[in-house]
């Protein structure tokens, strides 16, 4: 495709799609849907860079290099076309925003749009589209070059293939994201790398090997001074010493995580903090301050606007108020819980519905 081609098509497209978008004509598949929040990070990315290539171009063109500056052009208006996307994702345009990664993706080699999308279709759900981009992530970036795109995109088939229950892959993947930060000295990549073996390792029972690679990471955070890293592996901790059976170095563990996102003001980990706490309470019998945690994680929810961990909260009160004799509580959390299952086609539905049943046959 040539460059000016390539302007005007993006150009047109987006045109189109604002135009629609305003005259509300858009079809059922675009209506607005449940948000999707691709994370700030990888949309800063995707500015930076757009705003590096824009200036980029401009020095091509004053310098005559016209094929250049073209070539820049059409790759900052790819950049805008991701930047819009997942500005239609938030929205809960879920098709228009499919339909702009589409676009955009089957024309571009930019690591950040690539990393962009595959947020996208994972968070959507769609692991083969998001398998597919991390692979021509790695094919673009050179599999035989260490850095740390590869690495990245490395890790993220990693994960992959974890959440799909293909260990082993996902163990290979991992340890090639992992040789490759240590290759290249990046320190963080080697904490992630360390953090995503311990979870595997967990996953696969094996309770040592994972406790080791948290604790590597935890190093490597105290190092660098990363503390939202600290608290994800103090998380890690804490749901590894519960699944021994050591409930007070759980508990330990916990409030050390909830204490740095308390320090941090990030909301969404001290929601999974109590969440923990509270089941950790549950385990030990402590009924009150599970409700107590439990309902502090619901609110944090609620206000975020996170309805399905706002689902498995009032799931969690269900079985809490049930455990506590209070059936007719232990109903309406069971109702509220399956009404926002239903909402986002959640199987997690049948679960609570089985719940519910049981509950009013007295079970």
């Amino acid at each position: 495709m040539k460059s000016d081609d390539s302007e005007k098509t993006l150009v047109d497209t987006t045109d189109l799609h604002l135009r629609t978008y305003a005259k509300g004509e858009l079809s059922n598949a675009d209506k607005a849907g449940d948000p999707v929040a691709l994370p700030l990070h990888a949309i800063q990315a995707v500015n930076e860079a757009r705003e590096e290539t824009s200036r980029q171009a401009r020095v091509a063109e004053e310098t005559g290099g016209e094929v250049e500056a073209a070539r820049l052009r059409t790759e900052s208006l790819q950049l805008q076309a991701a930047e819009e996307a997942a500005s239609l994702a938030k929205e809960g345009l879920r098709e228009l925003a499919r339909q702009r990664f589409v676009q955009v993706l089957s024309d571009t080699a930019n690591v950040h749009i690539l990393q962009l999308a595959y947020e996208f279709f994972y968070q959507t759900g769609d692991s083969s589209s998001a398998s597919d981009v991390l692979e021509r992530q790695v094919a673009l970036s050179d599999p035989d070059r260490k850095s740390p795109d590869t690495a990245a995109a490395y890790s993220n088939l990693g994960f992959l293939y974890r959440n799909q229950g293909d260990l082993d892959r996902a163990e290979e993947m991992c340890r090639k994201a992992l040789a490759i930060s240590e290759a290249v000295g990046c320190k963080e990549g080697m904490a992630r790398q360390c953090g995503n073996l311990g979870i595997l390792y967990k996953n696969l029972g094996d309770l040592d090997r994972a406790e080791e690679m948290y604790r590597k990471s935890i190093a490597i955070n105290e190092e660098l001074g990363r503390k939202e890293g600290l608290a994800k592996q103090y998380g890690n901790l804490g749901i590894l010493y519960k699944t021994r059976g050591d409930i007070d170095r759980a508990e330990e563990m916990y409030r050390k995580a909830l204490a740095i996102n308390a320090a941090l003001g990030r909301k969404e980990g001290l929601a999974k903090h109590y969440d923990n706490l509270g089941i950790l309470y549950m385990t030990k019998g402590d009924i009150d301050m599970g409700e107590k945690v439990y309902q502090k994680a619901l609110a944090i929810n609620a206000a975020l606007g996170h309805k399905e961990n706002m689902a498995s909260d009032y799931g969690n009160l269900g079985i809490l108020y049930k455990t506590r004799g209070d059936i007719d509580r232990a109903e309406e959390m069971y109702q509220k819980s399956l009404e926002l299952f239903k909402t986002l086609h959640s199987p997690h539905s049948e679960v609570v519905n089985r719940l519910l049943v049981n509950l009013q046959k007295g079970l």
